[in-house]
């Protein structure tokens, strides 16, 4: 079992609890103090893996399938998070979405129409304009607009 994010600023009032759950189990436990941390573990875990009697990381997928199935969704809010968006805006925008390629699709090609992808991602998403500049500045598009504009109007002009 690996626990991460032990070690935020801000954790669960029932972390402590957790914890001596998790080391009072017969499971063996591992904390990563981040996801970064989490990241080097289990690459770490990964490039010193070897074929055992068939069993390979690659076998992982298929035992674990019944179990864990990862839902895009999820992964997309947890990637913006990771990223810095702020908790209310990454779960608008994976609801909006669906995943997080489903959004990176939204984004324009290089010299095409910024604030209409803006204000599009914001509408599917329930967000504000600045909202949605705000977490296309995290994710890397550095041109993104802050826009203070209430958003579209039915027509699809901008209002003022």
């Amino acid at each position: 079992m690996v626990l991460e994010g032990v070690q935020d600023t801000k954790q669960h009032p029932l972390l402590g609890e957790l914890l001596k759950e998790a080391y009072a189990s017969r499971v063996d436990v591992l904390t990563t103090a981040n996801l970064n941390d989490t990241a080097e573990l289990l690459t770490g875990l990964v490039s010193a893996a070897n074929e055992h009697t068939g069993w390979t990381v690659a076998a992982l997928r298929a035992l674990l399938h019944p179990l864990y199935e990862p839902d895009p969704m999820d992964v997309g809010r947890c990637a913006l998070r990771a990223l810095g968006v702020e908790r209310q805006t990454a779960e608008a925008l994976a609801r909006g979405h669906g995943s997080l390629s489903g959004l990176l699709a939204r984004l324009p090609r290089p010299g095409g129409d910024m604030e209409a992808a803006v204000a599009q991602v914001a509408s599917s998403a329930g967000l504000t304009l600045y909202q949605t500049g705000k977490a296309f500045r995290a994710i890397g598009v550095e041109d993104a607009p802050l826009s203070r504009k209430r958003g579209l109007s039915r027509s699809g002009s901008s209002l003022q």
